[in-house]
């Protein structure tokens, strides 16, 4: 009896830890879940308190502006992209000379005046006349060029023609007139430079050289022929002189 007694008591004693790893699970069961619940629940009460941000929409970001060009001072003769070789023909009268009239386009695309504007041009002694050189002189610069005038020297070979004026109106297309003089019956290449410079742009410089030919029975060489506007030829009756008095020229191509 006493060892059915000791079994009895032995089999409840290994109960007892089944038991209790039981309990001990479900009690951490219902304390996880009761954790769970009343995290979830924080969670839902911050959600339902929290404030709706608004979507904001990014302001338009203004287009930068373009930047401005640089102010130049444009030069050229005849025309802007005018080639290094241009044709001339020339109708000239026996004993006559012909005057006909280079057309210097300038023009300035600063805001305000181009101060102390300077020409310089060299021209071979061939094509050249003390009287319109001297006409040049008396008549002056155009209107554009503020306090402007003109002188020129003659050396063994070479004319220099200077022109110089205190001020250049902006924005305004403006011709100089840089005369040259033809004899009956010449013809040739003849090179004619131009150095324009002042005190608030780099200086421009053309290098060019006229193929004078007569133009009847002549032939243009360049691939430019400029035609000089002889509905505008006046007759000198003091001196041995036919003069173009318009500084137009028709571009033709050779």
């Amino acid at each position: 009896m006493d060892a059915q007694f000791l079994t009895l008591t032995t089999g409840v004693l290994a109960v007892f830890p089944v038991i209790a790893a039981i309990a001990a699970g479900a009690a951490m069961k219902s304390l996880s879940g009761r954790l769970g619940r009343s995290k979830a629940a924080r969670l839902r009460m911050s959600l339902s308190s929290a404030r709706p941000v608004p979507f904001r929409t990014p302001a338009p970001v203004p287009p930068r502006p373009e930047p401005r060009p640089a102010p130049r001072l444009e030069a050229y003769l005849f025309a802007p992209d005018a080639p290094r070789r241009v044709s001339v023909p020339v109708l000239t009268t026996r004993g006559r000379i012909l005057e006909i009239g280079l057309p210097l386009h300038l023009r300035w695309t600063g805001a305000g005046d181009l101060a102390d504007l300077r020409i310089e041009t060299e021209l071979p002694n061939d094509i050249t006349y003390g009287p319109s050189l001297e006409r040049m002189i008396v008549e002056g610069l155009p209107c554009a060029l503020s306090g402007g005038h003109a002188t020129y020297a003659s050396g063994p070979a070479l004319t220099t023609v200077r022109d110089r004026a205190a001020r250049l109106e902006p924005g305004v297309q403006t011709v100089v007139f840089i005369p040259i003089a033809v004899k009956h019956g010449q013809a040739g290449a003849f090179p004619v430079s131009i150095a324009v410079s002042s005190a608030g742009a780099p200086t421009v410089r053309l290098d060019h050289v006229l193929e004078l030919f007569a133009a009847k029975g002549g032939c243009a060489a360049a691939a430019w022929l400029c035609v000089p506007d002889e509905t505008a030829r006046t007759r000198d009756e003091r001196l041995p002189l036919d003069r173009i008095t318009s500084t137009r020229f028709a571009r033709v191509e050779a």
